[in-house]
């Protein structure tokens, strides 16, 4: 049914799903877990776990080389600001229709909690549909308690089942227009 189609990631799939929708309203819903939303600031950020190593903080970071050699960029972003700009989700938040929830560990090491912050802020500030949770004490896989890990789970199934839904009429929950 193509009008119940979902979308969900995490870390770079979280990425991936902030980016998708972005570039296309094909998704009646989506959620993005642990997924960056500004690959400058993913790149250049200190990875919190580097912590422990005080004046070398930005020696131990292993984010730069994730972005910018993991993800095939190739370039740092103040060699190459436009490739930047154009994979960063963030900025074309503005062309997102799609319902996103956004789920996001406070000690997230690959990706600092500001991502999902800003990704939400922006579609909020815009009037677009966009939940944010935040999981305190969790880190990038959103693991480390059982009780979220089925809070994440209660809220994905949740937002799913809003959005993909068939209501008893026979209409998609995605196709009315009172959704939001």
């Amino acid at each position: 049914d193509p009008d119940r189609v979902g979308l969900f990631g995490q870390s770079f799939g979280g990425y991936a799903v902030n980016s998708l929708v972005t570039q296309t309203n094909r998704f009646k819903a989506a959620i993005a877990i642990s997924g960056n939303s500004d690959l400058v600031q993913g790149s250049l950020q200190f990875d919190p776990t580097a912590r422990g190593y005080p004046g070398i903080e930005h020696e131990k970071s292993v984010n730069p080389d994730i972005i910018e050699q993991g993800w095939g960029l190739g370039v740092a972003p103040f060699d190459d600001p436009e490739l930047y700009r154009r994979n960063s989700p963030l900025l074309d938040a503005k062309k997102t229709e799609t319902p996103l929830l956004l789920l996001h560990g406070e000690f997230d090491e690959r990706g600092g909690f500001a991502h999902a912050e800003a990704m939400f802020n922006s579609l909020y500030r815009q009037g677009k549909t966009a939940r944010l949770l935040r999981y305190w004490g969790e880190s990038h896989s959103l693991s480390q308690s059982p009780a979220n890990v089925r809070s994440a789970f209660e809220e994905i199934v949740g937002w799913f089942d809003k959005y993909l839904a068939v209501r008893p009429d026979g209409v998609s929950a995605g196709n009315t227009p009172s959704n939001n």
